[in-house]
Order: structure tokens, then C-alpha cells, then sequence
């Protein structure tokens, strides 16, 4: 009786192995393409991942069976995999190795694919100089035309918050010398969300008893109409917007732009006063102001 229940137990073990395709599986080949990924999608033996952004998944589609590992989203983003010297791979690329190996099924072989093959042939690398043996860049969805094709919508985004090392909160700055300010808000995640420009604007005495305060700021008195669109084509409040959006960009200050305050630069005359362009794209503000008041603002959040 206990033979005959071994050889049923066998017989069912075996047949649920060819079941699941555990003992059937075709031999993996040297390379696996976009023309030829549908065969050998859907096996037990391999962790299909597609390291595009997740509205790269939704806005364009993706290929049924494959897991979102975002390669800008998530692996460069939490500091895991970072390029470091372009698309080459280094090894000061691999930031984080515990943290890949807990992604990648080490005991799998690994398909990976992008938009155009260059995210997954850095992961590959990655994945290689970590001690993975058996890793496919299956290369970009724009060239799949297979018949497991999920359409996206076309239009969906993800807006993921600047990175940073500061605090969250607002800060404020101010050069004392030339009534400049400057507020900066970081985000939760600890990057440069929003930089704020502006300078206190002094009324003529006769005007203080009709305005209420001796004090307002250059942007509420003059708006655009502060006198420099005869030269450059924007006003005042235009310049100090794009110095603004300047600094998110570059998440803080940049040293080039120092060259155009020490005078190396074209100058041009406003009301009989020399004024130096800064390197932002010829904003005719005065830089060193606002560098000061942004210098103590951010430094508050250090």
C-alpha cells in the first residue's frame, strides 16, 4: 500500500512539473530580441522587467508579464545605480548593491527592457558586475511587435518631487545692503521646489501717507514696468522670475554665473547708471543682491 501511494505521489509530482512547464522548458538562447521575446515569454525560470518610468508604462504601453523596476524613477533616483560618467557603466555607478540584489532574482534569468535598449544594457552591466550571470537586454519596446502589447492612454505623467539633501520648510533671506530677498521652499523629499525674488521698493515720502506703509516690494510697485524693456525686451519682474527658475533648475547657485558681475561681460547704461548683465540669459538684476539674500536662505536649510 505505501509503494502504491509513493508511485501516485511521484506520478502526481511529475505531472504537475510538465503542468507548469518545470521539466519542458526550451534551453534560453544566446540572445533573446524584441522579434523573438514572445517565445519565450510567460517561463517560471525568468523575471521579465521593463526599467522605464511607470507613465512610460501607462502613456505608451507595455508588454504583458513584465515588472516596472523605474531605472530614473527609482534605481537612479533612491541613489541604488547612479550614471556616473554618461551611459558607460563604472563601477562607481553601483551605489547601493544589497538594495539591486533585493530587486533582481539572482536564482532567475533576468529579461530586461526599455525604450530603447541603453537603460537595460546599463542595468545589464550593473547587474553583471554584481555577480549575475544569466541577464538579457531584450532591447526597446519601440521595436516590439509581438502579440502581448498593452496600449497605453496616450497622456499619462507622473511628476516626481526634486531630490535633495536640504530641509523641508521655507527659509528667507535678505542682503541688507541693497533690500534684495529671496524665499525658498523645499519640498518633502528635500530638493529646491520653489525660489521667490524680490526687493523692497521704497515710495516717495508725499506717497506714504496714501499707500500706509514706507515700504512695499519692487515686484507689487512696478510689476513689468520697471524701466529696462527699452533695452532688453523684458521688465524687471520678467528677470527676476527666470533668475528664479533659474536656481530650481540648477538646485542652487551656479559659480558661472559669477563671471558676468565681475564685469567680463557687455554693460550697457539705464538712467545714466552702467548695470552688468548676469549669465542667466541676459537678466540686467542685480545678481549679488539676490546671490546674498538666496546664500542665507538656503543656508537655513542645510
Amino acid at each position: 500500500m505505501k509503494k502504491i501511494l509513493f508511485l501516485l505521489a511521484a506520478f502526481v509530482l511529475t505531472f504537475s512539473l510538465a503542468a507548469c512547464g518545470g521539466e519542458e522548458l526550451a534551453e534560453l538562447p544566446e540572445e533573446v530580441t524584441m522579434e523573438n521575446l514572445d517565445e519565450y515569454l510567460d517561463r517560471p525560470d525568468v523575471q521579465y522587467v521593463d526599467v522605464r518610468n511607470f507613465d512610460d508604462k501607462l502613456n505608451s504601453g507595455y508588454i504583458e508579464g513584465f515588472e516596472m523596476i523605474p531605472f530614473f524613477d527609482y534605481l537612479e533616483y533612491e541613489n541604488i545605480l547612479v550614471r556616473t560618467d554618461g551611459w558607460n557603466f563604472e563601477a562607481a555607478s553601483l551605489k547601493n548593491e544589497s538594495a539591486l540584489k533585493g530587486l533582481f532574482n539572482e536564482d532567475k534569468a533576468i529579461f530586461i527592457m526599455c525604450g530603447s535598449g541603453t537603460r537595460a544594457a546599463f542595468v545589464l552591466a550593473a547587474l553583471e558586475a554584481a555577480g549575475y550571470e544569466n541577464v538579457y537586454n531584450v532591447g526597446g519596446i519601440a521595436d516590439y511587435d509581438g502579440e502581448y502589447m498593452v496600449l497605453g492612454d496616450g497622456s499619462y505623467t507622473i511628476d516626481m518631487p526634486v531630490k535633495g539633501d536640504y530641509t523641508p520648510g521655507i527659509y528667507y533671506g535678505m542682503a541688507e545692503s541693497s533690500g534684495y530677498y529671496a524665499t525658498v521652499i523645499i519640498n518633502s523629499a528635500g530638493g529646491i521646489e520653489e525660489v521667490i525674488l524680490n526687493a523692497l521698493y521704497t515710495i516717495d515720502p508725499d506717497d506714504i501717507e496714501n499707500s500706509g506703509d514706507e515700504y512695499v516690494t519692487t515686484k507689487h510697485a512696478l510689476g513689468p514696468d520697471y524701466g529696462m524693456k527699452a533695452i532688453t525686451g523684458k521688465g524687471w519682474y520678467e528677470h527676476a522670475n527666470e533668475l528664479a527658475a533659474a536656481l530650481v533648475a540648477n538646485q542652487g547657485w551656479s559659480d558661472e554665473w559669477d563671471t558676468y558681475v565681475a564685469g567680463s561681460h557687455d554693460k550697457f547704461v539705464v538712467d545714466d547708471e552702467e548695470v552688468v548683465m548676469d549669465g542667466i540669459a541676459g537678466v540686467t538684476i542685480g545678481i549679488e543682491g539676490f546671490k546674498e539674500a538666496f546664500a542665507e536662505a538656503i543656508g537655513q536649510a542645510e
